[in-house]
């Protein structure tokens, strides 16, 4: 199986549940695959297709994650990257990936538009901007509005195997390189978290960190690979962690290090009933050994 067929079925399971809150909107599954049917029948006819390679820069939303989902069921590759990447980085994941177009918020575009003038690899007719229009690039939201009714998910013949994720190291020790993760080792690292952390289609999963970020994907992809749910941050604060938590009952989560460490000083002053939450997986850093200790005590 891959990714999207995943969803699909779980939407024959759970139409009702919620698969995504986001900004505290609950999406249900049946909600959630027929905006990602729209956005993969919109990307189909702007010329998307198997192995065509996305640059995605947005922040955390829902619009987001239905790309994702979309360019999983046409065995596209997304290429997620910060809108806050500096321009000579910039060029070189455009270039090093053979991106073939640009999704993003459409200031973030325009931005990028204007810092790389003549220099920006792409036309302009390859770049869809969302949330806004920009001069020459196609709107995702009037795209998507045209989608075709007729179009069905699941329907193309993808491969497990075919590339989803292209991501590029960080470059602290020589020139960024691309790292290409396909459908089924994104499926296979869900799967093992599952079994490392004992989690269920009753799991609640909060996401505290920016969607570009390969911890994030998992924490959206494995809900809705196995049936939970999945809560996603706009930005992350301390405040705003521990009310989400205690507002959507969120049971798990995978947190940086130093994030952790900004909660629990929030924890000595916000009292907050955090009962649902049944585990916390520390990543990305050491996590200071006084400092777990006061987090156990703490929780």
């Amino acid at each position: 199986m891959v990714i999207i067929q995943y969803l699909l079925k779980n939407t024959e399971r759970f139409p009702e549940k919620a698969a995504i809150i986001f900004a505290d909107n609950a999406l249900s599954y049946r909600d959630f695959t027929e905006q990602t049917r729209r956005v993969s029948g919109a990307l189909r006819e702007a010329g998307v297709g198997e192995g065509t390679h996305i640059g995605l820069i947005q922040n955390n939303s829902v619009e987001f994650v239905a790309i994702l989902f979309a360019a999983a069921d046409l065995g596209a590759t997304i290429i997620p990257m910060s809108s806050t990447t500096g321009r000579q980085d910039l060029l070189t994941a455009i270039r090093t990936t053979n991106m073939d177009y640009l999704i993003g918020w459409h200031a973030a575009v325009k931005d990028i538009l204007k810092r790389l003038q003549q220099e920006f690899p792409l036309p302009h007719e390859k770049c869809i901007t969302v949330g806004g229009k920009v001069e020459g690039c196609l709107s995702f939201e009037e795209i998507v509005a045209a989608a075709p009714e007729t179009y069905e998910l699941g329907k193309q013949d993808i491969d497990e195997g075919n590339d989803f994720i292209l991501t590029m190291t960080s470059g602290s020790t020589s020139a960024p390189k691309p790292i290409v993760f396909t459908q089924g080792t994104k499926i296979r690292r869900c799967f093992s978290a599952e079994k490392s952390y004992n989690i269920t289609e009753d799991d609640i999963i909060l996401v505290g960190t920016p969607l570009y970020h390969s911890i994030s994907q998992r924490l959206v992809l494995l809900p809705l690979i196995i049936g939970g749910t999945s809560v996603i941050m706009q930005r992350f604060t301390p405040k705003s962690w521990l009310t989400q938590i205690e507002k959507h009952q969120v049971t798990f989560t995978i947190s940086i290090a130093s994030q952790l460490e900004n909660i629990l000083r929030e924890l000595q002053e916000t009292k907050v009933d955090l009962s649902s939450l049944r585990s916390i997986v520390s990543c990305c850093a050491l996590l200071k050994n006084e400092i777990k200790m006061r987090l156990i005590e703490e929780l």
